[in-house]
């Protein structure tokens, strides 16, 4: 049994999210910096990678010798 009429109901489609597509200068931002940041986390494990090296060289040496 219907108390309301239908006109009183909202519509099926009532406060949906509407995802606006992102524009074509935003996604190529976005994806310039996704890319500029893996480039910079790749040179800090670099970084990271050389400087443990050299500690570790000197560490070995002093001990073997």
């Amino acid at each position: 049994m219907n108390v309301y009429p239908p006109e009183a109901h909202p519509p099926k489609n009532w406060a949906t999210l509407k995802k606006e597509p992102l524009s074509f200068i935003k996604a190529i931002l976005l994806g310039a910096g996704i890319v500029i940041a893996g480039i910079v986390f790749t040179i800090a494990i670099a970084l990271i990678g050389i400087t443990l090296f050299e500690l570790s060289t000197v560490l070995i040496y002093e001990w073997a010798h």
